[in-house]
Formats: structure tokens, sequence, C-alpha cells
């Protein structure tokens, strides 16, 4: 089997979404909704305990004068709300995966995960699976980041040499790119984790990430070019139409690369395992 090109992807999404744009984009504008009111919440939270005393910085200055215990408290909330919105990620990815398949499934399946409890665990034991495995990645690399900083800072501020200023910017600059790009890289591979959820939900957490791996493992370079291939509708998006108007196409394209690779991937396993049927055979042949 070979794997469509992003020009074929491009294509399929568009027809694929002709049917169900509206649901699409009503489901963005439902996502951002939700961050917006869990913003505004948090802002008013900080209005109401500054106006009465129970905190010494108000919205326009919390980002530099608040304590780190408020910092600890705003990090450990943020990520509760964005786990418990992990759930309604599965869920978009089953319905664009149906939607790719040629399959006609009710918008409400957007919020499928959180109907059923044993789903709605799973999908949240799943989440935090993969969440640690990018922090396994994020706290090393961030490490080293504030240890370039550091060092480049005290570079800078022992030499007044208009040169060595730009050398250092630009080598503090290019590992930070450096660092960036081997991340995204590594993460590719726990991309296709919702996708497999959505194709086999009982499956176990530690055999979907084992299969997202297996599936991306050597092919990351074909999901960033299909990545690359949006960026004309990302700026498009950005200059001429609304954002909310292209990402649904982009998610489109992007669960087409996700369900290429899955079948790819089938096809490896089942190639192999006829392989090995077939090298049993002929040695009972001659045994």
């Amino acid at each position: 089997m070979e794997l469509k090109k992003s020009s074929e992807l491009r294509r399929t999404a568009w027809e694929k979404l002709s049917g169900c744009w509206g649901e699409c984009v009503s489901m963005l504008l439902v996502e951002s909704g939700i961050v917006a009111v869990l913003i505004l919440s948090a802002l008013l939270v900080i209005k109401f305990c500054y106006t009465y005393g129970m905190i010494d910085f108000d919205i326009d200055t919390f980002w530099k004068d608040g304590t780190l215990t408020f910092y600890i408290i705003a990090a450990v909330i943020t990520a509760a709300a964005l786990l418990f919105l992990s759930p309604l990620r599965y869920g978009v990815s089953w319905f664009c995966l149906q939607t790719a398949k040629g399959r006609t499934v009710p918008s409400s399946s957007f919020f499928s995960c959180y109907t059923n409890n044993t789903i709605f665990v799973r999908t949240i034991k799943l989440q935090l699976a993969v969440s640690a495995r990018h922090w396994m990645l994020i706290l090393p690399a961030a490490a080293l980041g504030v240890g370039e900083v550091m060092l480049a800072r005290n570079a800078l501020e022992n030499t007044k040499d208009g040169f060595v200023y730009t050398v250092v910017l630009c080598c503090m600059i290019l590992v930070m790119a450096v660092m960036l790009f081997a991340y995204l890289f590594v993460s590719l591979r726990y991309s296709l984790v919702t996708y497999i959820f959505a194709e086999n939900p009982e499956m176990s957490v530690d055999d979907i990430i084992k299969e997202s791996k297996e599936c991306v493992m050597g092919k990351e370079s074909y999901i960033l070019e299909v990545l690359f291939s949006t960026g004309p509708w990302i700026a498009s998006g950005l200059l001429i139409f609304p954002l909310v108007f292209v990402l649904p196409y982009i998610k489109m394209m992007f669960t087409l690369a996700a369900k290429e690779l899955m079948e790819y991937n089938s096809d490896d396993i089942s190639a192999e395992a006829g392989r090995r049927t077939t090298q049993r055979k002929e040695e009972n042949t001659f045994v």
C-alpha cells in the first residue's frame, strides 16, 4: 500500500467536509466558547479576590506580581480543566474518522465520550498517560533551555562587543529552534492516539500508545509534509477568512493522514503474519 500524497488528501478533505462543514465549524465555536468562559471566569475570580483584599495584585498585574502559590494553583486548575475537556477531543476524532470513512454520523457524537462513564474514564486515563510522556520530553528540554538562557545572559552582560552579542543571540535562537523541532518530531509518535482509541476503544492504554508509535515510526516526515502543506490555508485564515472556517479542513486532512497510516500499519502487520504463516508451512513441509 502506498500512502496518499498531501495533494490527494486536500482534495479528499474538501469532499468529505462538504456535508458536515457546518457541524465542524459549530464544534470549533463551542470549543472556543468554553475556553473563553474559562478565561473570563479566572479573571473574574482574580478581580473578586483583589477587590476584597484576598490578594495583592489585580488583573493587569497578576502575570508579574503573582506569588508562587498563585502560579501553582493556576497551573493545577488549568491542567484539570484541560484534562476534563480531553474527552471532547476524542469525540471529535471519532466524528472525523467516521466522516473520513464516508459514514454519516450525528453531531451529538462530539460529546459521546461524556455520555458513557467507562469511555470517559478511559479517555482520561489515556490522556494522562500521553501527557506524562509529553512532560518527560518537555522537562529536560525546559531545563536545558533555562540553562542556555542563563549562560547566554551571563555572556551578554559581560561583553559589549556587538559581534559576540549577535553570535550568542543567534546560537540561542538556533538551539531553541532545534529543541522545538526535536520535541515536535518525537511528540508526533503520540498524535494518532485519539484515532486509534476511536477505532478500538477496548484496547489497553499501553497498546494504544504502542500502536500509535508503530504507525508513526519512520513516517514522521509524511505527517510533517501534510501539516506544512496546510500553511497557505492557515495564512488565508489569518489574512482573509476567519480561521474557524479553515481549521475543520485542516483537522479533516490530518484525520485522513491518520487513517492512511493506520491502514498502512495494519497492512504491514497482515503481510508479516502472512510471511510467518508461509514460513511455518514451508518448515513443516520439510520436517
